[in-house]
């Protein structure tokens, strides 16, 4: 396996990015903001064949919807790497570990992935399916009316 792997602590540099132009990459960990739960962290990993990079700077945060200078913050810099599928993914500033694949290892790690995806979706499936068996099955059973006995002096 020719597999060469980079760790960047504290964002990746720019330089770093464009030289992956036209490489097949696996980002195993990106580190990025939780958009759903203010200061954690999710792990936005990738792969694919790099087809370029942007940067964004941003002066508004959309979270409590004020620019970042009124806040007395620094603006937000973003540095994003754009796959041949037409996907912009993200670069944490923080924890993100890249790994060069040739386009062979490349291809097994896709199809590595998709099998399991396909194990993971006939699983949910037969799990369906049998709750809609049991639930069938449930809704067949036949009710016994309830009888009452009778004693003497009792009425219905």
């Amino acid at each position: 396996m020719t597999t060469e792997t980079q760790t960047f602590l504290g964002g990746v540099p720019k330089e770093a990015v464009a030289d992956l132009i036209g490489k097949f990459i696996h980002v195993p960990t990106n580190m990025v903001p939780d958009p759903e739960n203010e200061g954690e962290e999710v792990n936005a990993w990738f792969a694919g064949q790099v087809a370029g990079f942007d940067t964004a700077t941003l002066a508004f945060d959309f979270r409590d919807l004020t620019f970042f200078e009124d806040k007395g913050e620094e603006n937000m810099h973003i540095l994003s790497v754009l796959t041949t599928d037409g996907i912009s993914y993200m670069l944490s500033d923080g924890h993100v570990e890249i790994k060069v694949l040739t386009k062979e290892e490349f291809d097994v790690m896709l199809t590595e992935h998709l099998a399991k995806q396909a194990l993971e979706a006939e699983g949910e499936r037969q799990i369906q399916e049998r709750i809609a068996e049991a639930k069938a099955e449930a809704s067949n059973v036949i009710q016994l009316p309830q009888k009452k006995i009778l004693l003497p002096g009792e009425d219905n």
